[in-house]
């Protein structure tokens, strides 16, 4: 088995996350740390963490290195790249919620590494997101976006509705968080100005859609209510019917999940589904309009994502790497 060598860009409490899931995988090896602290403040933020329980493993450092289990990791500084192709660096997983690009991918390329995968999205980089789009991968070049953590929630349920009915127009509201260190630019689906056109009738996105956030205290917890209008009658029987179907494929395991009762923000802490759907809380008036109301970790979750799409970008080869 192929181990592919991943340098996490980015340490804050999304990179933690990235690091806890992906340590454990036998198909990846974390083998640097970009952080703004020093590896004793991260080994006591990982090992302390305020809302996660903590790694059931020994953490501790030595000198510049972290030690999770007595395997070493080592933590640069900021902005120092230089060392990805010493350290034989496949991907850069930059999870700092900075703007996803070409440009600022450019640094990681040139030091040596491979292939670059952002948390955060951007123009012109090709956005990944599973249950979605994932089969565009081996196509997406060597530089890509994961899209962010309301990306990945709502994405695949709009997918689920748009292959039982044409969707005209829609609204997503995001209540977030208090634990933020996400960009609010992460509340859109697909991006509607870099992924379709006008000319493109099969696009997964609506430029009629609009998206708004708003703050609350519910922790790593978000809620997004996806509300759409359809162009064909529906009952909340039949969009209930096709959540639960989907949800149950293979092709969403992991990803979509239902649940039949009321789902609270202390719940959906620690779930690393991308979207848990409340089917007690759809609604559907006059036919049309629909509201779909889902939870997720935008933490916890999202990492989850990312982690799965690092996994899956280590397997293609791309002849796509120019920037």
């Amino acid at each position: 088995m192929t181990v592919a060598k991943i340098a996490i860009y980015g340490f804050d409490r999304l990179g933690r996350a990235v690091f806890q899931i992906a340590s454990r995988r036998k198909d990846m090896k974390v083998v640097a740390i970009v952080s703004r602290d020093d590896a004793r403040k991260n080994a006591e933020l990982l090992s302390k963490d305020a809302i996660y329980d903590a790694l059931s493993r020994e953490i501790d450092h030595d000198g510049d290195r972290l030690v999770v289990d007595g395997q070493q990791v080592p933590v640069l500084t900021e902005n120092v790249t230089t060392q990805w192709r010493e350290l034989g660096v496949d991907i850069v997983v930059d999870c700092y919620a900075r703007k996803a690009s070409r440009a600022a991918a450019k640094s990681h390329l040139e030091a040596g590494a491979k292939k670059v995968l952002f948390s955060a999205q951007g123009d012109l980089v090709e956005q990944i997101c599973l249950g979605v789009n994932e089969e565009m991968l081996p196509e997406a070049g060597s530089v890509i976006s994961a899209g962010g953590a309301t990306i990945s929630a709502v994405a695949p349920v709009r997918e689920i509705v748009m292959s039982h009915a044409k969707i005209e127009s829609m609204l997503v509201t995001t209540v977030d968080g208090i634990v933020d260190c996400f960009p609010k630019t992460d509340v859109c689906c697909i991006s509607p100005e870099t992924a379709c056109s006008d000319a493109d009738s099969d696009c997964r996105c609506h430029r009629s859609s609009q998206n708004r956030a708003l703050p609350a205290p519910a922790l790593t917890a978000s809620m997004s209510e996806f509300v759409f209008t359809t162009s064909k009658s529906i009952s909340q029987e039949e969009l209930n019917d096709w959540i639960r179907l989907a949800a149950n494929e293979p092709y969403y395991q992991g990803i979509v999940v239902t649940r039949e009762e009321a789902v609270t923000s202390d719940q959906a802490v620690g779930e690393s589904f991308s979207a848990v759907v409340d089917l007690s809380q759809t609604d559907v008036q006059g036919g049309k309009l629909a509201s779909v109301k889902l939870w997720y970790d935008r933490e916890w979750g999202y990492a989850n994502r990312i982690v799965e799409i690092t996994a899956d970008f280590a397997k293609v080869s791309h002849t796509k790497t120019e920037i």
